[in-house]
This record gives C-alpha cells, sequence and structure tokens, in this order.
C-alpha cells in the first residue's frame, strides 16, 4: 500500500484521513529504524573499556594473541623502561645508604684517633717530658732564667731624609 499525499487529500472524511496520514508517519519511523538497524549491523561495534576484562586477559595471557598487541608495542616498552629505571634508582639509593654508613663509622674512627693523638702530643710536649727524653742525649735543663737582651734605640737610617 502506497500511501503519498495525493491519496491522502483525496479521503473525504477528516477522521480518516487523520488516521491515514499517522499510518503513514508510522510506516516512514519503522523504514528509518530498519536502515539504522542495518547501518549499525554493517558498522563494527566499539568495544566498551571494561578493567576487569582487561585485567583478565593480562592474566590469562589472551591479550598476546589479539591483533591489538602491536599498538600496545610501544606502551610496553615505556612501561618496561620505567620499572627498569626504578629498579635502579633502588640499588643507588641502597648502595648511597651503605656508603654514607660506612663513611660515618669511618669519622667515628678518625674522631677518636684524633682525640687520642692530640692527648700524646699534650703528653710529650710538656716540659717535665722533654727533659727526661732529652737527659738520654745529654742536654740539661737550663736552671738559670733567660736575659732580655736591650737595644738602644738609634736612628733609623730608613727615616732619615736625605736632601
Amino acid at each position: 500500500m502506497s500511501l503519498d499525499m495525493e491519496n491522502i487529500n483525496k479521503i473525504p472524511d477528516q477522521a480518516a484521513k487523520q488516521a491515514v496520514q499517522d499510518m503513514a508517519e508510522q510506516e516512514i519511523a519503522n523504514t528509518e529504524q530498519q536502515e539504522a538497524k542495518t547501518t549499525a549491523a554493517a558498522e563494527p561495534k566499539k568495544k566498551s573499556f571494561s578493567p576487569a576484562k582487561t585485567v583478565q586477559g593480562v592474566m590469562d595471557g589472551s591479550f598476546l594473541t589479539k591483533g591489538q598487541l602491536f599498538s600496545l608495542i610501544p606502551f610496553i616498552f615505556y612501561v618496561v623502561i620505567l620499572i627498569i629505571i626504578a629498579i635502579g634508582n633502588t640499588y643507588y639509593a641502597e648502595k648511597m645508604v651503605r656508603q654514607i654508613e660506612q663513611l660515618k663509622k669511618d669519622l667515628k674512627e678518625l674522631r677518636y684517633e684524633q682525640i687520642t693523638t692530640r692527648s700524646e702530643l699534650m703528653y710529650l710536649s710538656k716540659q717535665s717530658e722533654v727533659a727526661r727524653r732529652l737527659k738520654v742525649t745529654g742536654l740539661k735543663e737550663s736552671t738559670t732564667p733567660p736575659e732580655k737582651i736591650m737595644i738602644k734605640a738609634t736612628e733609623d737610617p730608613k727615616n732619615t731624609k736625605t736632601p
């Protein structure tokens, strides 16, 4: 049954005319829906992202068999490089911590050695110890105090002016 506007206008009854127009509009809507279904069926459906399916695909290894693997290769390399950098950074940090601890231990030992050496030097530089050690060589400690040598101030040749 072909319903076009010319045939609808020829119907004398207004109610019948309205019913036929409604049927024509319904038929047009049905054909549009069928066309939409056929075009939707012809187009590939977009896959929705589901984290659960993605994790399951990674766990069972099925993502390796799909064609999308090649599109993920740059991302996989990026993640691997980040993991390698993180591991290297961790090892470097642990090495630095061990080195710092060793340097602290060495510093502590050097402080002890410095304190010991300073106390030995103070002991060896005492007047009585110096005298005791020089007795072996034949030198004696002076019993007379030292005398001051006084020089009379004379005119300094640098301060004289020459005409």
